[in-house]
């Protein structure tokens, strides 16, 4: 984990407390270290902009991982329900493919 980008991070959300992406890559880049963390990351920007699609996959399989399988699962189904209501038949496919591994 890069401790610069990390503090840029950080730096970006207190800037711009609205957008998603910057809360979303400081999510990613604690997932592996601080798994912890990266799940209140995700599950902040899940309620606070749930219409940012590319959340759902990761969330859901953070939650997984970390035993929260029915949280898990709801999370990957609304994330597939939200991108076929975007048109997002990609991310739509992709977070099905979780999805399927797990149920």
């Amino acid at each position: 984990m890069n401790s610069n980008r990390l503090k840029m991070l950080e730096k970006f959300m207190l800037e711009e407390p609205n957008d998603p992406f910057p809360v979303y890559a400081l999510a990613l880049e604690h997932l592996n270290v601080n798994p912890q963390t990266a799940k209140q990351l995700l599950d902040r920007l899940l309620d606070s902009h749930p219409e940012y699609i590319p959340a759902y996959y990761h969330a859901g399989q953070l939650h997984w991982q970390l035993g929260e399988q029915d949280i898990a699962i709801q999370i990957l189904k609304t994330g597939v329900e939200k991108s076929k209501k975007a048109g997002d038949e990609k991310t739509a496919r992709e977070i099905q493919g979780l999805l399927d591994q797990f149920e």
